[in-house]
């Protein structure tokens, strides 16, 4: 698998006013001794050159070593860290192959020897763990470290002997220290394309192609080079009907830009309070011939963000594009506002983003959740439900009747599911079932889920379900709320394998650093993330988010 690996750790100090020193180290292996020829890799090497070539372009003292034995690679290594000093900006590059193994990741030297089923622990030894390397790093105080991987093609182990040693492509998952971003050519279990087809004849990996002019474009920041890159490849390799998304693992904090903040970045100013964001303009530039809008509009678009819409306002004040750019610029800024209303989900976060946008696209959302908050809190001031029965089914006298459970759904303790019932049904039903203990009761299908213990209770603001008056007791509101077919990117910090969906859910709900986590039923994989933000859509997964 051949691996390119750009790694960035951010310390969360303040950027100083001097200049940092800037240092990098630069692997590319090609040749593998030990391996067959059709496992030889192609362009690791003159990737590696060409990303020591950028970074040196911005400042970087690079060392460098190509096609390195594990004792080569180690008198380099040690080198490096001997260079860095406190406060330094710190570069790691590797391309070559790679593997993981029961969630450790390992680079493969040149004279990596080849192993035999169920050798995993000779290969570990001959080779350089990525954990043992971003942990001396992050040991020798850097301001800023920075690291790229591309170690999405095949495992060379992944059949030896009939066994495979490691997973069978890509690097595994990493959970970067606070003030980390890592970057992978691809997602987890894709393959990385060397070349889009036999005709082409970059030198360059189609990940490190799209990447290089990125790492030296001013104003831009990591977070958004990581996304650029990854629509970028995305779109070359849907060219040739290729599934190849990179993935990236952000920790960052602070924006850090590379190649320098673009001094025209912030030219434009935020509109709040419903005030409409103005964009100072320009038209002292080469590129405002009749014509080079329309292109420039185009790409404005398909870049989606700030710093394209406020280049192209500035560069054209006088387009025909410029009404167009304009709206998508607010609600570009709108949006950004939106996600950190979201990612903080307080009533006081709501109530700041209708201030400056009452009349914008999200007014009604944030409403909304606010209104759910509120009742939230005042269900778990009154020890988690009111004093009314579901319906007039129970009689006021029952002490042990159905009491209503609005705006939660009662988790597992399924005993009988009833199909194409109403809600009065499904609660007689369990009101003459002495074994119903509870129902969760689903409108929009007409299902009846009769429950034979109470327990975990999920926030669910559509939810209709029920509890006996004797199991209030045992009612344990949770704070985390369940999103179906989402999932949260990039804050992976803990894998629990062959774990159901409670059990997941206990388990995020338990650890204090858990803010969301993913459960994958299909594989019975369940993901705990440091974070809750930015949620996107995934088919088959199922996303907590703790909602404080």
């Amino acid at each position: 698998m051949a691996l390119i690996l750009l790694l960035v750790l951010v310390a969360l100090a303040t950027e100083p006013a001097v200049a940092e020193k800037r240092i990098a180290l630069v692997v590319g292996i090609d040749k593998y001794v030990n391996l067959p020829d059709h496992q030889q890799l192609k362009k690791a090497v003159n990737d590696s050159k060409s990303i020591s070539s950028a970074l040196a372009s911005q400042g970087f003292q690079v060392l460098a070593a190509h096609n390195a034995s594990r004792i080569e690679f180690i008198r380099t290594w040690q080198r490096f860290l001997n260079q860095i000093e406190r406060g330094d900006v710190v570069a790691l590059f590797f391309a070559g192959h790679g593997v993981e193994i029961k969630g450790q990741n390992f680079l493969l030297p040149s004279d990596m020897p080849q192993v035999q089923g169920g050798e995993e622990e000779i290969l570990k030894a001959a080779s350089m763990s990525t954990d043992d390397m971003l942990e001396q790093l992050q040991n020798r105080g850097g301001r800023l470290n920075l690291v790229i991987l591309d170690a999405c093609r095949d495992n060379p182990f992944a059949t030896t002997a009939g066994r495979s040693i490691g997973s069978s492509r890509g690097l595994g998952r990493v959970q970067p220290a606070s003030g980390t971003f890592i970057m992978y050519s691809a997602g987890i279990g894709q393959s990385a394309l060397d070349r889009l087809s036999d005709e082409d004849q970059n030198g360059n990996s189609v990940y490190t192609r799209e990447l290089l002019p990125l790492l030296q474009q001013p104003g831009l920041s990591l977070l958004q080079i990581a996304t650029r890159v990854r629509r970028r490849v995305r779109e070359r390799a849907l060219e040739v009907n290729h599934k190849q998304v990179p993935a990236y693992y952000d920790e960052v904090i602070r924006d850090f830009y590379l190649a320098g903040k673009d001094a025209g970045a912030d030219g434009g100013k935020t509109g709040t309070g419903g005030t409409k964001t103005v964009i100072e303009t320009t038209t002292n530039n080469r590129n405002t011939k009749p014509g080079n809008d329309k292109l420039a509009c185009q790409r404005a678009i398909l870049d989606d963000t700030l710093e394209a819409y406020e280049k192209f306002l500035k560069t054209y004040p006088g387009s025909g594009c410029r009404a167009k750019i304009q709206k998508l610029y607010e609600a570009k800024v709108e949006k950004i506002h939106w996600d950190k209303a979201i990612a903080e989900h307080t009533i006081a976060g709501y109530q700041r983003f209708l201030i400056a946008f009452d009349g914008g696209i999200y007014a009604g959302q944030a409403r909304d959740r606010m209104q759910a908050l509120k009742q939230t809190s005042q269900t778990k001031k009154v020890v988690n439900v009111p004093d009314t029965d579901v319906t007039q089914n129970n009689s006021s006298g029952n002490p042990d009747r159905l009491r209503d459970l609005a705006g939660y759904d009662v988790f597992g303790g399924d005993y009988q599911t009833v199909r194409n019932v109403s809600l009065n049904r499904c609660n007689t039903i369990c009101g003459a079932d002495q074994r119903c203990r509870a129902f969760t009761y689903n409108k929009k299908h007409r299902l009846c889920f009769l429950k034979e213990t109470v327990g975990t209770l999920m926030p669910n603001y559509q939810a209709l379900s029920a509890v006996r008056q004797s199991e209030l007791r045992r009612v344990r509101p949770s704070n985390i709320r369940v999103f179906d077919n989402k999932d949260v990117t990039a804050s992976d910090y803990r894998m629990l394998d062959g774990t159901g969906f409670l059990d997941c859910y206990k388990a995020c709900e338990a650890d204090r650093r858990c803010r969301s986590f993913a459960h994958v039923k299909r594989t019975a994989t369940c993901w705990l993330k440091s974070a809750s933000f930015p949620a996107r859509y995934k088919k088959g997964v199922r996303l907590g988010i703790k909602e404080n």
